[in-house]
């Protein structure tokens, strides 16, 4: 039956202030996982345990009066090095009663390897006589996981070293290609410029407004020639060897880094497959990125734009599908427009589609578009890679 505590019979006081017999003490520190070394005035071993006796491989025979110094262990300094002079904890030199001092030492084992210890010395005084107490903990594991921290830390800054490098390369090529395309489009636009000043200064209708915007729609025809002719496109119009199979789905996540670049919106690129088309890579590249780019336009304010492909045994078709609403995506693909601003519009629409068709033709493949309630999509279909070579 369980006894409530007002039943408890209290311990007699002589029971509860009796004191843990030294048999008990010994036991303990026989069976301690610690080390423990006690050591005279002069530094000499009266008594090890056996954890003490296994951390530095000496029996109790050759510890007790010996110095620790004298018994032929391969002492380490923290650092790795040979300790060519030994430390004063090491030595036994009593300090000051009560005072406390540590620091980690390595023993070189027999059989080659390094054990690390962590010593913690504490001076005292038994009978009279000066004796220091040594705890020996072995922190071998502890300070492995610490250099194989700093490893890895030394391995993460050299890899953002290089990746920072990368960076700085690529965005000191991309400087370069904007000045060299500012550079290209400098004389037209400056002229462009200077003709939509001349509309702003006559807001009214007029002979001069008219002339004006009719020059600012030839130089808009100049630049989508320009880069009808130039550019990607020309890399098509060279020999077939020039084309290789390449996975589609590479150049698709390239463009739509291209595209993204210095704008906030999230372009989703899951389903993609991994086909591989026989192209001029830099020419799909590039209409892949002007087919984002409409979609982009005609999206709806939170519309979500998708990139997916589909395969058949003969062909690839990529799909770029973007939430559009439908009034306002035929506005930016219709082609007819009635006022001045939306031919001008029409136009800059209309360099795009030309790229697009462009690269479409000269791959034997073919684009088009469709709008609905459920958006607008935008599709290529080229020969996939096996076609392409048997042709």
């Amino acid at each position: 039956m369980e006894m409530t505590h007002s039943q408890r019979r209290p311990r007699p006081d002589g029971a509860a202030k009796a004191p843990v017999s030294e048999a008990t003490f010994a036991a303990l520190l026989q069976r301690t996982r610690e080390g423990l070394i006690v050591r005279d005035g002069f530094g000499r071993v009266v008594y090890a345990n056996p954890a003490a006796q296994a951390l530095v491989e000496r029996t109790e025979a050759q510890l007790t009066g010996s110095r620790l110094t004298d018994l032929g262990i391969e002492w380490l300094y923290e650092d790795g090095a040979p300790m060519l002079r030994p430390t004063p904890l090491l030595v036994g030199n009593t300090g000051e009663q009560g005072h406390e001092s540590e620091e980690n030492l390595g023993v070189r084992r027999r059989c080659g390897l390094v054990r690390w210890i962590r010593l913690v010395v504490h001076a005292f005084e038994d009978g009279g006589e000066a004796r220091t107490m040594m705890l020996l903990s072995d922190v071998t594991n502890e300070r492995l996981r610490h250099v194989e921290a700093l490893g890895l830390k030394r391995q993460l800054e050299l890899e953002l070293e290089v990746r920072t490098s990368e960076l700085n390369r690529a965005l000191g090529e991309a400087k370069s290609l904007a000045i060299s395309i500012a550079n290209d489009l400098r004389v037209p636009l400056t002229h462009v410029d200077g003709h939509l000043g001349i509309l702003r200064d006559h807001l009214q209708a007029s002979p001069e407004a008219e002339l004006s915007m009719q020059r600012v729609q030839q130089l808009v025809r100049d630049l989508r020639d320009f880069a009808s002719t130039t550019h990607d496109l020309t890399l098509l119009r060279g020999p077939q060897g020039q084309r290789r199979s390449v996975q589609l789905a590479l150049l698709c996540t390239n463009a739509s880094k291209d595209f993204l670049v210095g704008r906030d919106a999230h372009i989703a690129l899951e389903g993609l497959g991994p086909t591989k088309v026989a192209c001029d890579p830099a020419a799909i590249r590039s209409a892949v990125t002007a087919m984002i780019s409409l979609a982009f336009e005609c999206r709806a304010p939170t519309g979500r734009i998708s990139v997916t492909t589909t395969d058949t045994e003969y062909s690839t078709t990529l799909r770029v599908h973007v939430e559009s609403d439908p009034i306002h995506a035929a506005r930016v693909l219709n082609s007819t427009r009635e006022s001045s601003t939306r031919q001008l519009h029409e136009e800059v629409v209309g360099v795009r589609f030309l790229l697009i068709e462009k690269v479409a033709e000269l791959h034997d493949g073919a684009f088009w578009f469709s709008t609905d309630a459920d958006g607008t999509e935008f599709l290529l279909t080229l020969p996939n890679a096996e076609r392409a070579v048997a042709a």
